[in-house]
């Protein structure tokens, strides 16, 4: 019975050292508000870098398309984000993530990532 509580003492303590050194890199956690001009693009992890996953909702009234490129493939669409919308992706390492703003006014997504927080982020405008 004692080495049943002193083990669970352990775990307990365990965890609390790898959340207060912020997992040593296995649980890092990125959160986000990001406005996206009228006509531009929030691109996330051009480059390389690891794996993520990315929690997104749509905080404005704007549509956001959202697209993904590999380092060698041209961006594809994988949704449009209406206002309030969720989504949830797993992002392959070495994959940008593109947000679109398709609506003549400002738009707002929340971004909550974890795993890879090292990403490259920045702006272009949008692609006619």
């Amino acid at each position: 019975m004692k080495k049943l509580i002193l083990c669970s003492v352990m775990m307990v303590g365990l965890v609390v050292v790898f959340q207060a050194f912020g997992g040593i890199g296995l649980f890092d956690t990125l959160t986000s508000t990001t406005i996206i001009e009228s006509n531009q693009s929030f691109v996330l992890g051009e480059g390389k870098h690891g794996g993520y996953k990315a929690k997104i909702v749509n905080k404005g009234k704007v549509d956001v398309e959202v697209f993904t490129a590999s380092e060698n493939e041209s961006a594809k669409s994988i949704g449009v984000l209406k206002a309030d919308n969720k989504a949830d992706f797993t992002i392959l390492k070495n994959t940008k993530v593109i947000f679109k703003n398709l609506g003549n006014e400002t738009a707002t997504i929340g971004i909550k990532l974890s795993g890879d927080t090292g990403l490259s982020m920045g702006y272009k405008p949008n692609k006619q």
